[in-house]
């Protein structure tokens, strides 16, 4: 992005602002914040989240297990309240393959580089800088992760999940996405 300079100068340079506003036009992102579906939420079992920046150095530290996870928008700045923006929710390792967390991990590294999935691949590299990986072991095999992902998604509503909701609450997303 192109800085924007607070100093003196003889004209308006409208080109840099026309960039600003680009750039500020490619990273809106609508995102849903409905405190009655947040508050709802209710699992079976506690998680314990991890989370590691989006990148190919921290693939070994991605457990090796089934479990659930998220990619979330955040940048840590001790001048900024802890934040972050969830966009997808996802599971693995919910039926008899081999697929753990660090497989998933893997397969989305792949997917950044190619757009397979043209939505996630824009999610995984628009903010390639201050994407962050966070994710659950939920080793025991009676919890169904399918149930959990719903209800994950149906709490935060992440804009590039689309499948993994409730019927009520993928119909009303697919309607609003769409105004």
């Amino acid at each position: 992005m192109a800085s924007r300079s607070s100093s003196p100068t003889k004209y308006h340079d409208f080109n840099t602002e026309t960039e600003f506003q680009r750039n500020l036009s490619w990273y809106t992102q609508r995102f849903v914040i409905f405190p009655e579906q947040l508050m709802s939420l209710s699992l079976t079992i506690s998680l314990d989240w991890k989370r590691l920046q989006f990148n190919a150095a921290n693939k070994k530290k991605v457990s090796q297990k089934r479990g659930v996870y998220a990619f979330v928008i955040q940048h840590d700045d001790s001048n900024l309240p802890q934040h972050g923006y969830i966009t997808y929710i996802g599971i693995t390792g919910f039926d008899s393959s081999d697929r753990n967390l660090q497989k998933r991990y893997q397969e989305y590294l792949r997917d950044q580089e190619r757009p397979k999935r043209p939505p996630i691949h824009t999610m995984l590299n628009k903010w390639k800088e201050c994407l962050y990986f966070h994710f659950a072991e939920v080793e025991d095999e009676t919890v169904d992760l399918k149930d959990m992902e719903k209800k994950l998604s149906g709490a935060v509503i992440p804009p590039y999940s689309t499948n993994d909701f409730e019927a009520d609450i993928r119909q009303a997303k697919g309607i609003w996405e769409k105004s």
